[in-house]
């Protein structure tokens, strides 16, 4: 038949087409980020005993269980995410996937990786797991659109990767790994707090209640907040040094990277400016890796 408007989809465009949706309804950037703070904490916590047969099962399953409890919030968050730009066009608020499809998928991926870390690792790694879904999709979700404190929430919820790493490695949470919980609650706060700032527009729109909405146009609020989570991330970053996780170079980097962001927040309190505040986010993705390259020095090379 000629002409006509029904061109056939080809079945391998579609396939493709249907499992980069699958990936898309994973957060990939957002499970990357909590399989790497993951794998710091169970490098640190391993030390120069690391298993890479261990490691990579540890990866599998938090990667597994990442991956499902971002699913399941887009799969609530759906209506949402169809309201903000930078989010409409992920796949159940756009409707490529349905509600339905994408739940069962979700709430398989997330079985299946609590499953795989509970086998490989105990109850207490499975349990941190669990609760870190449970946090995200029953408090942090829902708190969204109800109080500007949700911000915390989440980041307890992003703070307990790298503590399940370090429990996978050493079978418990002393010697360290509530400092690097500490560490990685607090570098969220202004981490997120400017993103919130920089999407201020969506978020009102769909009726989030975050800290940016109820600012000023300078953003006033929002870069003294980010200003003092910067001050108090300083002496923290040192506790993985007090508690024998890190030595002398990761102690000096801990405290110039510190040194540097309190100086950059502190000019975007004085001066706020977009660009400052862009520059001072870019800063802040750029600490956790050479905070963690830091530590790992001293663990693997000067501490052994």
């Amino acid at each position: 038949m000629s002409g006509g408007g029904n061109l056939a989809v080809p079945m391998e465009w579609s396939l493709r087409s249907r499992l980069a949706d699958y990936v898309e309804l994973t957060k990939p950037r957002l499970t990357f980020f909590v399989i790497v703070t993951a794998a710091f904490g169970y490098w640190l916590g391993a030390g120069n005993e690391t298993s890479w047969i261990l490691f990579a099962e540890f990866v599998v399953g938090a990667w597994l269980m990442a991956g499902g409890s971002a699913a399941l919030n887009q799969v609530l968050e759906r209506d949402l995410d169809a309201g903000m730009r930078r989010t409409a066009n992920r796949p159940v608020a756009s409707g490529r996937l349905g509600v339905t499809e994408s739940l069962f998928v979700s709430v398989a991926i997330s079985v299946l990786g609590l499953t795989a870390l509970w086998v490989s690792f105990g109850s207490y790694t499975a349990f941190l797991g669990a609760l870190s879904l449970a946090i995200y999709i029953f408090a942090y979700t829902p708190l969204k659109t109800r109080t500007t404190f949700n911000t915390h929430v989440g980041a307890v919820v992003g703070a307990l990767p790298p503590l399940m790493g370090w429990v996978a490695a050493t079978g418990s949470a002393a010697g360290g790994g509530w400092d690097l919980f500490a560490l990685l609650f607090i570098w969220q706060l202004p981490h997120f707090l400017l993103i919130a700032w920089f999407c201020r527009e969506d978020y009102e729109r769909v009726g989030m209640k975050m800290l940016s909405v109820f600012d000023d146009e300078k953003g006033s609020m929002t870069y003294r907040q980010v200003l003092w989570s910067s001050v108090v991330m300083v002496p923290i970053s040192l506790l993985p040094v007090r508690s024998g996780i890190g030595g002398n170079f990761s102690f000096w980097m801990a405290l110039i990277l510190g040194i540097v962001v309190v100086a950059m927040a502190l000019r975007l309190v004085w001066k706020p400016e977009r660009t400052s505040g862009r520059r001072l986010f870019l800063v802040l993705l750029a600490y956790l890796p050479l905070y963690f390259g830091g530590l790992l020095i001293d663990r693997l090379w000067i501490l052994s």
